[in-house]
């Protein structure tokens, strides 16, 4: 994907997310309820050993999949959500207390929605 790409897609994400999404913090192999969700989630994973990706809390790189702790995966806040974004924690950061690990989300959903900041959870979850 070239530099225009990414620019042009994530515009359209920040347009499609406004100012809200919904976000999961999941296992790499816990299967997903959403289509969109599993699709990126598999897609992402699926790309490793051709892209590497970087840990949102750490910089780390993740090379392939057993290096993946978790998956941050978000959606705009809409009832069908037209696009989805993964990004990953590495297996040496997933034991990360919640609190870092919100903070390494915030600042990664920062490029979708500037200014952003994660809700508190809902306790019936």
């Amino acid at each position: 994907m070239s530099r225009h790409e990414r620019r042009a897609s994530l515009a359209r994400y920040r347009q499609e997310a406004g100012n809200a999404l919904t976000t999961y913090l999941v296992d790499p192999d816990q299967p997903l309820d959403l289509p969109i969700l599993q699709n990126a989630a598999r897609s992402w994973l699926d790309a490793l050993p051709h892209r590497m990706r970087s840990c949102i809390a750490c910089s780390g790189l993740m090379w392939e999949r057993q290096r993946v702790g978790w998956l941050l995966l978000s959606v705009p806040a809409v009832p069908k959500p037209p696009a989805a974004s993964v990004c990953g924690v590495c297996i040496e950061c997933a034991d990360l207390p919640l609190q870092a690990l919100e903070q390494a989300a915030t600042t990664a959903l920062q490029t979708a929605v500037p200014g952003g900041r994660l809700a508190p959870m809902d306790p019936r979850r």
